[in-house]
């Protein structure tokens, strides 16, 4: 692009963006006056360099050219749109961006093509150019951007592709029909795609098999698991501890596809707390070390060395697919104070001479909680106008720094908000029932407002983003759940600071969100083909500007994630080795953990494993290395345990085997029907609490008090033996007037029980080859066969646990036949079913 048409082309996006302050100022309430539209001339001069724009093959030209097509769409009158359609249809087409034109053309919406333009040669020439970067899978054909062709190609003809891209970009549809058209070529394929959280398995797997039956590809299974066995013709969609599982229990050894989405989350590797990443790192590894895989994806956003990653981790030449072009355009504002004076600013990264622009609003006393961390009275009644003034045109999120604070927020909102009438009480009830009455979401999705954590349990979880989906929420609060990839159609996002805590307690290392993840937060303001405009305002913006690690306040930030330990094991080597040498020096942090990985990976490995340790960037001489084998043959915890417990430290293994044995504790039953089941889950935590501290403070966390062991025990016990969600609380007696405590209640079970519990015990139950069974029953909430065949179908586990208790009572956990039994059942109880079942029914299941 010449310097010529960037400036031109930069002062008509730059007047546009003055528009679009002054008019977003006025729709936040913050400006007094009506809103200004488009003059002619500057209408003139936008046609003009999107004329210019589109014939440029360099990023920033299609970033201005989408600026200003979203801008000039977003503040003219129908008729202007009318006048304009074509031209931005063209200028689209021509920057490879076809399927944003969509939202431009009605005709093209509805899949009839283009409404007439105003010639035929026009029409003709756009459709040629959209051909370009079109793809025919299973015989539809599709329209894509300029960078999902290209991903559809590089997959085509790579073992090994690394994609970078914005949030907005379409990644995941790319990444979905690269996978139909691997199974449309070879239907005995199989795939695994790893996600982090277990919302994304959700909605992966159900965007999937919507897919695959539009393609006729529906014989392919999509699941929330890899089982042991053959994967072929399947889909597994699964976070990295169900891989890991997988990948330790099962006997497959060839893989079509592998698909790792936001690998980002392996820059925590070697951080104390990164547990998580740990468990991608290994599992990757381990698949590229020990599997058979035809074609490996990573991906993420704006991850600057997405070719080199995948290089380092699987130790192959990675193709790299990447942009920073996005066919939204993403603005960023911030509310700050000098005085008793407030200001909204409108952030400009793309327009170098003018990068902020600021109107003063008119009454600057309405601006509240500036430099505060607690949420008070005055900052939500600042944050309820801010939604309030955008709630008829907008669906909304509202980013919260903690799961509690999301529940507070939500309920503030709702009593600041004007009530309607309810348009959400098939939701509502199904609330009601599957959880409880008085459980906080099932009054406030009758406002139309919600909340989105990992507290929340799955199913309601489902329902809440289905309804934020289909515009019957429209207000959400979500946490950090909200940067894990999860697709929410919002195109508003409220921040109020970079923190991830309420009250900090003066820590100096309090979490924040770093650039790099407010940059992706704000990604998620606005989506392809469904918004030409998403919007961040930050609504503290000094908070920001305090950070030293903001850099440029808020610029779309990349990340160059490095995986391995090598830095880590260097800056603690001394303390390390001392480690290894004395077992039990290092009781936490950087030497604990490396210790523990050494020694593991010389329990498995051999002879090996210092081989292995270089490759992760762990350097040891042959004596430490030797001295380190000696030391893990001497221990009689088997190598079996040590590979069934890969994060505990073989000397600890070891402690808390003999400490058991010396002691008078009982072993877990074998059943959940057992008696005293949540006494002797009591004691053993307890025990685990004396005598491995790190381990029960790395799962149980803030669990420590005698009574919320008890509890958490109690629950665990019900939980396993298949009480349902709405009886367990119900069992507690809670008065009308304690609604805390029922979130607290729910909050306690999917903190705990669903993962803390069955990991913290699982160690010792392994070493006394008991209990095991138990442990299952508590992480999934299932004991029972029938149960078990329904949540495996993808049913989560209270509508699994319902429909068990609803049509096959009378079944017993030794029944046969279950394939046919349980659909029959289900089937003849179907037409009675509340609705929210009935649609989980007919998305996770095929049967009639």
């Amino acid at each position: 692009m010449t310097p010529e048409v960037q400036r031109e082309a930069a002062g008509v996006a730059a007047a546009l963006a003055d528009l679009e302050l002054h008019n977003f100022a006025c729709r936040l309430g913050l400006l007094a006056g009506s809103r200004h539209a488009i003059s002619e001339n500057l209408l003139r001069k936008a046609a003009s360099c999107l004329d210019e724009l589109s014939w440029e093959a360099d990023e920033i030209a299609s970033r201005l050219a989408v600026l200003i097509i979203s801008m000039v769409w977003e503040h003219s009158t129908d008729d202007v749109r009318r006048a304009m359609r074509q031209r931005i249809i063209v200028c689209l087409t021509r920057l490879g961006l076809s399927p944003t034109t969509s939202m431009i053309d009605d005709g093209y919406a509805r899949g009839e093509g283009y409404e007439p333009f105003d010639s035929v040669r026009a029409q003709l020439a756009t459709v040629v150019m959209q051909l370009e970067y079109s793809r025919i899978i299973s015989g539809r054909e599709f329209f894509l951007t300029k960078f999902q062709s290209e991903v559809l190609d590089a997959v085509d003809s790579n073992r090994l592709v690394g994609i970078s891209a914005p949030t907005s970009a379409g990644k995941s549809f790319a990444l979905y029909l690269a996978l139909a058209r691997r199974f449309e070529r070879q239907p005995d394929s199989s795939a695994v795609f790893i996600v982090p959280t277990v919302s994304l398995i959700t909605q992966v797997s159900l965007d999937l098999r919507r897919l695959l039956a539009d393609l006729g590809l529906g014989h392919v299974i999509v699941r929330d698991n890899a089982s042991a066995g053959t994967l072929k013709g399947s889909i597994s969609v699964v976070t990295q501890e169900r891989a890991l599982y997988a990948l330790e229990a099962s006997s497959w050894t060839e893989l079509g596809m592998l698909i790792v989405d936001e690998v980002q989350n392996l820059e925590r590797v070697a951080q104390e707390d990164g547990l998580r990443s740990k468990i991608l790192y290994d599992v990757i590894t381990e698949l590229s070390n020990e599997k058979q895989i035809d074609r490996i994806i990573i991906s993420g956003p704006r991850i600057e060395n997405v070719g080199e990653l995948g290089t380092l981790v699987f130790g192959a030449n990675t193709r790299e697919v990447t942009t920073s072009d996005g066919p939204v355009a993403s603005l960023t504002y911030s509310i700050t104070k000098r005085g008793r004076k407030a200001f909204i600013r409108q952030h400009r990264e793309l327009l170098a001479d003018a990068p902020i622009a600021e109107l003063e609003i008119d009454d600057g006393s309405i601006v509240q909680g500036q430099g505060q961390s607690t949420y008070t009275d005055g900052f939500l009644r600042f944050l309820g106008l801010m939604v309030k003034s955008v709630e008829a045109e907008s669906q909304t999120i509202v980013f919260s720094p903690t799961a509690d604070q999301a529940v507070r927020t939500s309920i503030g909102l709702q009593q600041l908000l004007p009530r309607h009438a309810s348009k959400n009480e098939s939701l509502a009830a199904y609330l009601a029932d599957s959880v409880h009455p008085e459980y906080s979401l099932t009054h406030l999705v009758r406002d139309g407002i919600a909340y989105h954590n990992g507290r929340v349990p799955p199913h309601a979880r489902f329902a809440v983003e289905t309804s934020f989906r289909n515009g019957e929420i429209s207000k959400l609060v979500c946490t950090t759940t909200l940067m894990q990839g999860v697709n929410l159609p919002a195109n508003i996002v409220f921040i109020r600071n970079p923190n991830l805590f309420v009250r900090s307690g003066l820590r100096e290392d309090a979490p924040k969100l770093s650039a790099y993840e407010f940059a992706n937060l704000r990604g998620r303001a606005g989506r392809l083909m469904k918004d030409l405009v998403g919007r961040t305002v930050v609504l503290d913006e000094d908070s920001f500007r305090d950070q030293d690690a903001q850099g440029d306040l808020f610029a779309s930030s990349t990340k160059s994630v490095r995986a391995g330990y090598a830095t880590l094991f260097a800056e603690n080597r001394d303390e390390i080795l001392s480690e290894l040498s004395r077992p039990g020096i290092a009781t936490a942090g950087p030497a604990k953990f490396l210790a523990t990985y050494i020694r593991q990976a010389a329990v498995k490995h051999g002879e090996d494993a210092r081989a292995r340790l270089a490759m992760m960037g762990i350097e040891l001489d042959a004596g430490n290395f030797d001295a380190t084998r000696r030391f893990v043959r001497s221990l009689d915890v088997t190598r079996e345990i040590c590979g069934r417990n890969r994060y505990w430290d073989p000397f600890d293994l070891q402690l808390l085997k003999d400490s058991f044995e010396s002691s008078s504790l009982s072993d877990l039953p074998s059943t959940v029907w057992e008696r005293g089941l949540a006494s002797t889950l009591e004691e053993w935590l307890q025990f685990h609490e004396r005598v491995v501290p790190l381990y029960f403070q790395r799962y149980m966390r803030a669990a420590s008090s005698d009574k919320l062991v008890s509890a958490i025990a109690k629950s665990a016990e019900s939980w396993a033996r298949e009480i349902p969600l709405r009886k367990m609380i119900d069992n507690r007696h809670f008065a009308t007037h304690e609604v805390g405590k029922i979130d607290s209640q729910v909050a306690l079970i999917y903190k705990y029980l669903v993962y803390s519990v069955p990991s913290l015990l699982k160690p010792l139950a392994d070493m006394r080859n008991v209990g095991g069974a138990v442990l299952a029953a508590i992480e999934s909430g299932t004991y029972h066969p029938a149960t078990r065949f329904l949540t495996g179908n993808g049913l989560f586990r209270e509508t699994a646990v319902g429909l068990r208790l609803r049509s096959m009572p009378e079944i017993g956990a030794d029944a046969n036949g279950l394939e046919s039994i349980v659909p029959t059942r289900v089937a003849a109880v179907r037409s009675s079913l509340d609705p929210w079942v009935s649609l989980q029914l007919k998305l996770f299941t095929n049967w009639r």
